[in-house]
């Protein structure tokens, strides 16, 4: 029988390089498919999580901008006297729809800053009545003793809200005083109504419940672009003031542009769209619709590549939109877009 040579051999250099190429080959692909993986999995994050704040944030417009107006059964061009003394300064005009734009002639809320650089952002205000905190009127009003008897106080109405009396055929606001219980009368003295827009307090004729007269919560609410003043580092929100308090919608929403479908020869329907400093102040009355852009941004850098080139607003007049300049900072930007038509206005 011929020996065995039972001895144990090594590897050979050529044999230990060439598998620690192979690994390392294998280590670059694996490494790849999961930073390709990983990049994916951000980006779809970024996107899902843009495009929850964008529909978000124009829900909310699109809520207030189809109850613009709104006032009951006689929404469409009613009689409105301003018994609020002193008067709200968010009720200086009590148009449904008003415009500003590039926010020029709007006063940011106290606590809330315009952002840094922001030259275009517009900002709109809507006034309506809230259909959810209305009271039925009871009776008659007290003319003599500036009061009305309401149903119900289901609504919660306080002093100091500012509210909406109306029937059929017209509309008075005015400021509560005081609230009194069985029954539910609301009152309005005159150490805060009359004087100004009206000679007296007492809101005359009286509204009658038999003419389905009714009282509400009147808000004047304006949405714009903003960020808490003092915080640079804060992302950019879409904002909501009210006559009560200011809140934010939506944050990483940067900018808002609205074009207004302007009704030129009284036919009912829109003739042309308009930026806000192109109606003149009768005009807004024949406003119909609002179209709403705005543009939503990933809270982080979402690209790998170059920066993103989006189409917000016309900027050289040609009624073409524009690419906007890229910002550079790889974060991911879309634009949502729609027309409200405003349905107390229509025919």
């Amino acid at each position: 029988m011929a020996g065995c040579d039972c001895r144990q051999r090594g590897l050979t250099l050529t044999e230990l390089m060439v598998g620690v190429a192979i690994s390392l080959a294998v280590l670059a692909a694996l490494s790849s498919v999961y930073l390709s993986s990983r990049g994916a999995y951000r980006t779809n994050e970024a996107l899902a999580r843009l495009q929850e704040s964008g529909r978000f944030a124009l829900d909310w417009i699109v809520r207030d901008l189809r109850s613009a107006g709104f006032a009951g059964c006689q929404s469409r061009g009613p009689r409105i006297a301003v018994y609020s003394n002193p008067r709200p300064a968010e009720l200086a005009t009590l148009v449904a729809v008003r415009g500003y734009e590039r926010a020029a002639g709007f006063a940011y809320p106290t606590g809330v800053e315009r952002l840094a650089g922001d030259e275009h952002s517009d900002a709109v205000r809507i006034v309506a009545v809230d259909p959810a905190a209305r009271a039925d009127v009871e009776g008659d009003s007290d003319v003599a003793a500036a009061s009305i008897t309401i149903r119900e106080n289901r609504p919660g109405f306080e002093p100091n809200d500012v509210l909406l009396v109306g029937d059929c055929e017209r509309a008075a606001v005015f400021t509560v005083t005081g609230v009194q219980d069985a029954p539910a009368r609301l009152l309005h003295a005159a150490d805060r109504n009359g004087g100004l827009d009206t000679p007296t307090h007492q809101i005359s004729p009286p509204f009658k419940e038999q003419q389905q007269a009714f009282v509400a919560r009147l808000d004047s609410v304006v949405y714009f672009i903003g960020r808490p003043k003092g915080r640079k580092d804060a992302p950019p929100s879409l904002y909501r003031a009210g006559i009560e308090k200011t809140e934010k919608v939506a944050e990483n929403v940067e900018d808002l542009d609205l074009l207004y479908g302007v009704d030129d020869d009284g036919d009912g329907t829109v003739d042309g769209y308009r930026r806000a400093d192109e109606i003149g102040a009768g005009v807004w009355d024949r406003v119909l619709s609002v179209r709403v852009s705005l543009v939503a941004a990933s809270a982080d850098a979402a690209l790998a590549g170059a920066a993103q080139v989006i189409y917000l607003r016309d900027t050289d007049g040609d009624t073409v939109t524009d690419a906007q300049p890229p910002r550079g900072d790889r974060r991911l930007r879309q634009v949502f877009t729609t027309t409200v038509s405003l349905r107390n206005r229509l025919p």
